[in-house]
């Protein structure tokens, strides 16, 4: 078990913040370098390819901050690799389940791309709180979002269930600090553990060129 000091000490978005009075219960990795492998791997979507796969919350200054580097990697991958962002929810914290559900109608709209960044900054430098209704409808009609199509979507029964897959993604991965990079569901990193946002994106680099000579094998 991790000792929670060193834990606030060394995750992305100290845990004393994200997630009050829950339990720290991470395996410390420290030994393994930038990434670690998991003992029990996860099930991918992508059989066949690689599976890239960012979790994130819209008020973490870190995912902030890594947003553009992922943004420009992304747009490198070759096609047999699948990278998808899945944002996390802690019900603990209401402004991440907030979050989470304007990033579901981004996504059901097939917007997500379009506004991803502008949501970042929207929470770090315009101070938007998406937890309060009339925020979010001028936000919406500010980026020139058609109100009425982002209403129906935001109560519609398919963001509520991508929703609530966000939400059980956060628990199965078992995501305690963000931004958490997952490599076909056998590696994790992070940019503190990597050293920086440009070192994550370069340690993945290695691993999804491993993983794509195993799938070639």
């Amino acid at each position: 078990m991790m000792n929670p000091k060193r834990r606030l000490l060394n995750a992305a978005v100290p845990l004393s913040l994200l997630l009050p009075g829950m339990a720290m219960a991470a395996t410390d990795h420290s030994v393994d370098g930038p990434f670690s492998k998991l003992d029990q791997p996860h099930t991918t979507d992508a059989p066949g390819k690689v599976e890239v796969i960012e979790f994130l919350w819209y008020g973490c200054p870190h995912c902030a901050k890594v947003e553009p580097y992922v943004e420009a990697w992304k747009k490198t991958l070759p096609a047999d690799v699948v990278f998808r962002r899945e944002h996390i929810v802690w019900e603990s914290r209401p402004d991440t389940v907030a979050h989470a559900r304007l990033f579901a109608t981004l996504k059901a709209m097939n917007l997500l791309d379009t506004h991803q960044q502008a949501v970042f900054d929207a929470v770090h430098k315009e101070r938007v709180d998406f937890k309060k209704e009339a925020a979010l409808i001028e936000w919406v009609g500010k980026r020139g979002i058609e109100r009425a199509a982002f209403e129906s979507a935001y109560k519609s029964f398919g963001v509520q269930t991508l929703f609530m897959r966000m939400k059980k993604l956060t628990v199965t991965y078992k995501i305690e600090g963000v931004p958490t990079f997952f490599v076909n569901g056998k590696y994790t990193t992070e940019p503190h553990r990597a050293g920086g946002e440009q070192q994550v994106l370069a340690v993945m680099d290695k691993l999804i060129a491993q993983e794509r000579a195993l799938i070639k094998k």
